[in-house]
């Protein structure tokens, strides 16, 4: 039975930012849809030393029911706190809800320096200009961290599987121009299962520690990456840029 795509998720209300936002970046005001901020927004936040990507200091408190003693508690206490991943209200963080396309290059591009869009043509026909994703698609298509279909769409609420999430992460360290260590072998049971297109960056992201399996045997190339999951792989990522 297919996953059923989960409500749309509106994130990313504007974090503190060293350069200003693009002109062409477009407010939603529609809030019907709004669930949950993913990035939150700090009033003073702390930043650390310069890095190619914001890391503010952890100095906000952080207060989730339903994350105690999960495996991924000590992660979203560590981004909440930087003010980089926000609860879903009402105390709830919701660990296990899956993450979208959008969210993914939305997230890349709140939490990079570098968000220059030099060019504003829009390969995508389903994303619009008045959408909250329109200017963080563009940005990730233009520096190649996300790529459409041969359709000519970008399926920006498609959730992101284990090997996509891996290629994401690989592009925008690409990007960044960071390069990790290969840490371990790739010694999953199901390497077979994973196909040409996404290997080479699911043996790096693991390796590197940043995209790991779904558990010690299986890498579950088409199992989706939650919220917490994102809060781990975060957390890795800016222990390699720091």
């Amino acid at each position: 039975t297919p996953t059923p795509t989960p409500t749309p998720i509106y994130p990313f209300p504007k974090p503190y930012e060293p350069k200003p936002e693009p002109k062409d970046r477009k407010a939603n005001t529609d809030t019907k849809d709004r669930v949950v901020d993913i990035i939150a927004k700090t009033e003073d936040p702390v930043e650390q030393k310069e890095t190619k990507i914001i890391v503010p200091e952890p100095t906000l408190p952080v207060d989730f029911k339903d994350i105690n003693g999960t495996s991924y508690e000590a992660a979203i206490r560590d981004l909440a706190s930087r003010g980089i991943l926000k609860g879903t209200g009402e105390g709830l963080f919701e660990p296990n809800l899956s993450i979208t396309r959008s969210m993914v290059v939305e997230l890349f591009y709140r939490l990079s320096r570098d968000k220059e869009l030099t060019g504003h043509m829009n390969p995508h026909t389903d994303v619009k200009e008045d959408d909250w994703f329109y200017t963080s698609v563009l940005w990730a298509t233009e520096k190649g961290i996300a790529k459409g279909t041969d359709q000519g769409t970008f399926l920006p609420e498609k959730l992101v599987t284990r090997q996509e999430m891996a290629l994401f992460m690989e592009r925008f360290l690409s990007f960044l121009q960071l390069q990790g260590e290969i840490t371990k072998p790739f010694q999953y049971g199901d390497k077979n299962l994973i196909p040409e297109w996404s290997i080479q960056a699911v043996e790096a992201m693991d390796g590197y520690g940043l995209v790991t399996g779904h558990d010690a045997q299986i890498y579950g190339p088409e199992t989706t990456i939650s919220r917490g999951e994102l809060a781990a792989i975060l957390q890795r990522l800016i222990q390699l840029v720091k």
